[in-house]
């Protein structure tokens, strides 16, 4: 499986899109969308999908 870059594909997401990452990467993608939040005046949410194992990060705005 190709290595994904976190922070460049949370920090292209649209307003409204989502993006899915492995749960293995929860810390990882969790602090990474808030440090991004901060940097870039933008929100972000992120929800895990357990019986999938992954995690979902929303750009609110």
């Amino acid at each position: 499986m190709a290595e994904i870059n976190i922070s460049s594909t949370i920090s292209n997401l649209e307003s409204g899109c989502s993006c899915t990452f492995s749960i293995s990467k929860l810390r990882s993608v969790r602090s990474t969308a808030s440090d991004l939040g901060l940097q870039l005046g933008r929100k972000f949410s992120t929800k895990v999908e357990r019986e999938k194992a992954l995690i979902r990060v929303t750009r609110i705005y």
